[in-house]
């Protein structure tokens, strides 16, 4: 009898995510010539975890933690307002699955 193992096993789920944090990604879409600007304004904001230059509809993708709905607002709001930023959409993680294969 064979028993394959599951994708999942190789995978474990955030350690961020099984405490009582919130984690949400911010899309930021940023004004012709002010990418230097915003990346060096977000760069300074306490709960951002990580920062992407990226491709597509968006030019940035954050990651953000922080300990309440409330302050994930404050944080999404204070982003927001940074000169260049033309667009910024916050979405929540619900789960996260981290791939430990390798």
């Amino acid at each position: 009898m064979h028993i394959e193992s599951s994708p999942m096993e190789n995978q474990t789920i955030s350690k961020a995510n099984i405490s009582d944090d919130i984690n949400a990604y911010v899309f930021i879409q940023t004004d012709c010539g002010c990418l230097d600007t915003v990346l060096s304004e977000t760069k300074n904001i306490e709960q951002v975890m990580s920062t992407a230059v990226i491709s597509g509809n968006y030019d940035v993708l954050i990651k953000v933690n922080v300990r309440r709905l409330e302050d994930l607002f404050k944080v999404s709001e204070k982003i927001k307002m940074i000169k260049g930023i033309s667009q910024a959409t916050t979405h929540i993680i619900e789960k996260e699955i981290i791939n430990c294969s390798s």
